[in-house]
């Protein structure tokens, strides 16, 4: 099997898209929700803080998406593989809201990490159209 280059340079361009999607969404969504709270600088710190974790959970999130997706979009029409790939996502983002609403301790920063999740599953299935 000959070396593609092209094949390690969309997986790192889907890692660098995956990593930046996921610091926007969360400190865009951050800075929304405490704009909508009017929310005072020591409240902006304290959000930072328990947001951190979730940012790391994005990412994680995003990147079982795009595998999901990805196993999910293998073999199909290439058409239909990023559809495939974002209802992947959708699906696990479904989950991780309903195990947070299970769990009786619904967290506003779940919904950034929510859509990274659809935004991997997506990825994924692009990844399997274009590689």
């Amino acid at each position: 099997m000959p070396f593609d280059s092209s094949v390690i340079k969309r997986a790192l361009l889907a890692a660098v898209a995956v990593i930046s999607l996921t610091l926007a969404v969360n400190l865009g969504y951050g800075l929304v929700f405490l704009q909508w709270r009017n929310a005072s600088l020591p409240e902006i710190v304290r959000q930072a803080r328990v947001a951190a974790p979730y940012a790391v959970l994005g990412l994680f999130l995003a990147t079982a998406g795009g595998i999901l997706g990805r196993l999910l979009a293998a073999g199909r029409p290439p058409r239909a593989c990023s559809l495939i790939g974002l209802a992947a996502g959708a699906g696990l983002g479904l989950l991780v809201i309903g195990g947070e609403v299970i769990q009786g301790n619904f967290e506003l920063w779940i919904a950034p990490n929510a859509i990274m999740a659809v935004v991997g599953g997506w990825l994924g299935g692009w990844l399997v159209r274009r590689i």
